[in-house]
């Protein structure tokens, strides 16, 4: 295992048996920065989210419920609605959905951002993310934004010069005041984003990894 700094601002990250070490990186570059982390609250008091993401569009209201009452029951504080909630053209109707069933059993919701507006496709312009935003800011079973997901997959509207941006669209228009959150993959073919990740502090306020610890097709 190795851990290598080369000049101030940049890190030589390697991998030993698999293992990406670029959160380690990040630790080590944030703890000197600023000597402890943050420590998100939620009411004034710490909140470790626990929970799973979900694609599942609630028809009704009472199915979105039903839906984040299993979860509530499984010991779950937090999902993440994401995917083919955040892509439907009624991602607004669905989300909201998500919020109001989440203040009823005791949960927080992670939003995803418009995806294909983040991502800058043609089809989609970045008002739509504006919209969401003004639509959703205030509700009180709101954790945060979920900007984008495994942005070294996602294109060329995802990189790190762009994603700054994103992340400052989402800020103003949230007046609240709500976190900014990015998963990385970190079974990532290559290693070009790991010295981004120790600037990740310019396009999310919390920065996630998707090492999976259950394997798929696994009895």
């Amino acid at each position: 295992m190795a851990l290598a700094r080369k000049g101030k601002d940049n890190a030589l990250i390697q991998r030993y048996r698999g293992v990406n070490l670029a959160v380690l990186a990040l630790g080590i570059g944030l703890g000197a920065a600023w000597g402890s982390p943050p420590v998100m609250q939620v009411d004034e008091k710490p909140f470790f989210p626990i929970g799973w993401f979900t694609s599942t569009a609630p028809s009704s209201q009472e199915l979105a419920n039903q839906h984040l009452r299993r979860m509530r029951n499984h010991g779950m504080n937090c999902a993440l609605a994401c995917y083919s909630v955040s892509s439907s053209s009624n991602s607004i109707i669905y989300m909201g959905r998500y919020l109001e069933g989440g203040a009823v059993n005791g949960m927080k919701i992670m939003l995803e951002n418009k995806r294909c507006a983040v991502r800058a496709l043609p089809a989609c312009p970045l008002s739509m993310i504006d919209e969401e935003v003004d639509a959703l800011k205030d509700y009180p079973a709101l954790l945060g934004w979920y900007l984008i997901d495994e942005p070294e997959f996602q294109g060329a509207g995802t990189t790190p010069e762009v994603l700054p941006l994103r992340y400052r669209q989402v800020k103003e228009r949230d007046t609240v005041g709500h976190p900014i959150f990015v998963v990385h993959a970190a079974y990532a073919p290559n290693l070009l984003w790991a010295e981004e990740y120790l600037r990740a502090g310019t396009y999310c306020d919390v920065l996630m990894t998707d090492t999976y610890p259950v394997l798929g097709n696994v009895p």
